[in-house]
C-alpha cells in the first residue's frame, strides 16, 4: 500500500492523492483542460515569448500552471478581454460601413434595374405575339399549298364556293386566333392586312406573279402591300434548282404595348408593326415545258 499523498510515479504526479481511482483520472483531466486553455489564451495575447521554453516549466497540479512571469503583465488576463472586445467592436464597425456602402449603391442603381427588367418584360410580349403570327403564316401556307390557284385563282369565280386566296385568308385569320389564344386580333381598319401572292419559277428566276393584277400581291384590306419584289425573291432562289411554284403568305401587324411605360415609348415606337410571313412550294403554279 502506499502512504498518504505517495505515488508509484510521484516525478509526474506528485499532487495526485488518489491515483488510480476516479478522483485521480478526474484531476488528471482537469489539469488538462486548464493547461490548454491557459497556453491558448497567453499565446493569442502575448505571442508565443511567454510560453514555456520547456516542460519541466509546468506543474501538473489540479489549478496551477506556470509560465515566465518576468514576462508576464499582472493584468494579463483583462488585457485578453480588452483586446478581445476591441476586435469585435473593429468587425462590428467593418460591417455596418459594408452595409451602408451597398445601400446606397443599391439605392443608386434601382431604377435602372427597373427599367431594364420592364423592358425585357416589354420585349417578351412582343416575342410571343412574333411567333405566334409566325406559326400563324406557316399553317396557312401549308393549307395553300395543296390548293389550285389557277383554277379558283380570281376575286370572284362566280361559283358558290371561295377562291383560293380568300380560303387562304380565312385559314390565316383562324391560324391567329387558335395558336395566340384569341390574344391577337387582326384590325383591318387600321394598319393590320393579310398579303398572298403566287409565283412561277423557271431557270431560277420568277417567270410570273400571281393574282393578275396584283405585281405587289394581293392585299384584302389594302392597307400593306408585299415587301418581297420579284428581285428579292431572285435573290432567295438556287439558279441551279429545277422549276417550282411557291406561295408567300405575309401578315401585318400594330403591336400596341403592353405596360407602355414612358421609359421604354423614349426608345421605342409605339405600336410596332410586325411583318411575319411564311413560303411554301406549290406544284400548281409550276411552270410546265411548252411542247415542240
Amino acid at each position: 500500500m502506499w502512504g498518504r499523498g505517495r505515488s508509484p510515479h510521484p516525478h509526474i504526479y506528485p499532487s495526485l492523492l488518489f491515483e488510480g481511482s476516479f478522483f485521480g483520472a478526474l484531476s488528471k483531466f482537469v489539469s488538462f483542460l486548464l493547461q490548454k486553455r491557459i497556453l491558448s489564451a497567453t499565446k493569442w495575447a502575448f505571442g508565443p515569448s511567454v510560453l514555456p521554453s520547456s516542460p519541466h516549466h509546468c506543474r501538473y497540479n489540479v489549478g496551477e500552471f506556470r509560465v515566465n512571469t518576468r514576462s508576464r503583465p499582472e493584468n494579463w488576463i483583462e488585457e485578453i478581454e480588452d483586446s478581445m472586445s476591441e476586435g469585435a467592436r473593429k468587425k462590428k464597425g467593418k460591417r455596418q460601413k459594408s452595409f451602408g456602402q451597398s445601400l446606397v449603391e443599391f439605392t443608386v442603381l434601382l431604377p435602372i434595374l427597373l427599367m431594364m427588367i420592364s423592358g425585357l418584360i416589354e420585349f417578351g410580349f412582343l416575342l410571343n405575339y412574333y411567333l405566334d403570327l409566325v406559326d400563324a403564316a406557316r399553317e396557312a401556307a401549308r393549307f395553300a399549298a395543296d390548293d389550285d390557284p389557277l383554277i379558283r385563282g380570281g376575286l370572284d369565280d362566280g361559283q358558290t364556293d371561295d377562291t383560293f386566296y380568300q380560303l387562304a385568308q380565312k385559314m390565316t385569320e383562324d391560324s391567329i386566333n387558335i395558336g395566340s389564344g384569341a390574344q391577337i386580333e387582326l384590325d383591318f381598319t387600321n394598319n393590320d392586312d393579310i398579303v398572298i401572292s403566287t409565283f412561277s419559277v423557271m431557270g431560277g428566276l420568277v417567270d410570273r406573279r400571281f393574282p393578275d393584277g396584283a405585281p405587289m400581291g394581293l392585299s384584302y384590306a389594302g392597307n400593306q402591300s408585299s415587301k418581297f419584289t420579284d428581285a428579292r425573291i431572285n435573290s432567295l432562289l438556287n439558279p441551279a434548282a429545277p422549276n417550282a411554284g411557291i406561295v408567300l403568305i405575309e401578315i401585318y401587324f400594330e403591336y400596341h404595348m403592353v405596360l407602355g411605360l414612358p421609359w421604354i415609348k423614349m426608345f421605342v415606337s409605339d405600336p410596332i408593326m410586325l411583318h411575319a410571313y411564311s413560303m411554301m412550294p406549290n406544284s400548281a403554279v409550276e411552270p410546265t415545258p411548252t411542247p415542240p
